[in-house]
């Protein structure tokens, strides 16, 4: 599930990586596997989406479980 604020969804595992989307607050994505990628806030984890080739910042997602290594 997203945090409080739209949620920017890229192309690959980091902050250097081109914005494809967003995704609204609160709304839930399902998570494929985890990477390490460029550190957000104390954070180096991102997720990829289980529905399409793209990455989300883990420091903005609240996860409900396990989620395995790519």
């Amino acid at each position: 599930m997203t945090r409080r604020m739209y949620l920017n969804v890229r192309s690959g595992p980091g902050t250097r990586y081109r914005v494809i989307g967003a995704s609204r607050p609160g709304s839930l994505v399902i998570l494929a596997c985890k990477k390490q990628g460029t550190n957000v806030l104390g954070n180096n984890r991102w997720y990829k989406l289980a529905d399409r080739k793209a990455y989300v910042s883990a420091r903005f997602v609240r996860n409900l479980g396990a989620v395995p290594w790519c």
